[in-house]
């Protein structure tokens, strides 16, 4: 199980945290926790990799909570820049303004954008990690890609 997906809950936990040393210890208690509850797994039709992701943003919740730190989403620019009208000319700019805008959401709806585009993970993955169902993820997804839009395009008119 540690072979197969350490580097996986790793990358994750560190683009969470954005702190490497954090992310390993975090790391090590998500794996730790997995061996202790490995009993009471069900394989419902998903990757175990769900199971341990979603140990992951409970235990990385807890950090953010714990640490009062700010939420820290790693994302490729070509990925989500169609979140403007036009396409924006300052990469570092339009991070910025994403980082700001993405500081507005709740910590449920930031891990769902962050599963979604930093982990790409499909909607029935997010849904079972955050315990609501795909169609659901896929909604409040969208619905966040909305809201977000007007704000990143406000401030990103500012720079």
């Amino acid at each position: 199980m540690y072979l197969k997906y350490h580097k996986c809950i790793m990358s994750y936990v560190w683009r969470a945290t954005g702190e490497e040393q954090d992310a390993a210890d975090i790391t090590t208690d998500v794996f730790c926790k997995a061996l202790e509850k490995i009993a009471t797994y069900e394989h419902r039709g998903l990757p175990f990799s769900a199971w341990l992701y979603k140990i992951a943003a409970n235990e990385v919740n807890t950090y953010r909570r714990n640490r009062k730190s700010t939420l820290y989403l790693e994302v490729d620019f070509d990925t989500i820049q169609d979140l403007t009208e036009h396409k924006p000319d300052n990469e570092a700019a339009w991070l910025n303004c994403l980082s700001k805008s993405m500081e507005t959401l709740e910590e449920e709806d930031f891990n769902l954008l962050q599963f979604r585009f930093s982990e790409d993970k499909s909607f029935l993955e997010i849904g079972a990690i955050l315990n609501i169902t795909a169609d659901n993820a896929k909604t409040k997804s969208y619905r966040l890609l909305k809201k977000l839009k007007p704000l990143i395009e406000w401030c990103y008119a500012k720079v």
